[in-house]
């Protein structure tokens, strides 16, 4: 067995199991016949492809129905806009070291209040494991958003909470950037 090599199992993308070696160097796995104990697991990581990360500001809120808690101008909504910026960037960066000690490698954070919550969504990820998509007020805060490089697109909520014709220009916005929408 080469030096750089260690045996191991390999969990594959339809999570069949593979018997073989795992090259350090190369960073491949050989799937073969290996003598003795294997002690180590390979296996993909996970994706968390939908994660509003600031609502963790909001612990233990009243019970209420859905539309009161995160509707347009809900309960949600109030929690986030009277935090101080300190308490969203904490409970954001918490909630991402969170993820990522759990085997989480990278979330998609759909991050309301703007350009506002871009940057502290920016401060918090210290690991560069989110993908950004920003929910802009309006067409000028999604120009600004795309000059500022961060997002990856827009996730926009339901189309009944936003004027159709934002939503037409931000999808055409979308697609001038080369982002998703």
């Amino acid at each position: 067995m080469p030096s750089d090599a260690f045996p191991a199992y390999l969990i594959g993308k339809d999570l069949e199991v593979k018997r073989g070696l795992f090259h350090r160097k190369k960073l491949i796995f050989e799937e073969k016949e290996v003598r003795g104990e294997i002690e180590k697991v390979l296996m993909p990581s996970f994706f968390n492809s939908h994660a509003h990360l600031m609502d963790s500001v909001v612990a233990d809120p009243p019970k209420m129905n859905l539309e009161d808690m995160v509707g347009p101008g809900g309960y949600k909504f109030k929690v986030l806009v009277s935090a101080s910026k300190a308490a969203l960037v904490r409970a954001s960066r918490e909630a991402i070291r969170y993820a990522l000690s759990r085997g989480t490698t990278g979330l998609a954070d759909f991050r309301e209040m703007g350009l506002k919550g871009i940057e502290i969504l920016k401060a918090a990820d210290e690991f560069g494991a989110v993908v950004a998509f920003a929910r802009p007020k309006n067409i000028e805060e999604a120009e600004k958003l795309c000059r500022e490089g961060y997002i990856k697109g827009f996730g926009m909520s339901s189309t009944r909470d936003h004027d159709h014709v934002f939503l037409e220009e931000l999808r055409e916005l979308a697609k001038k950037k080369n982002l998703l929408f």
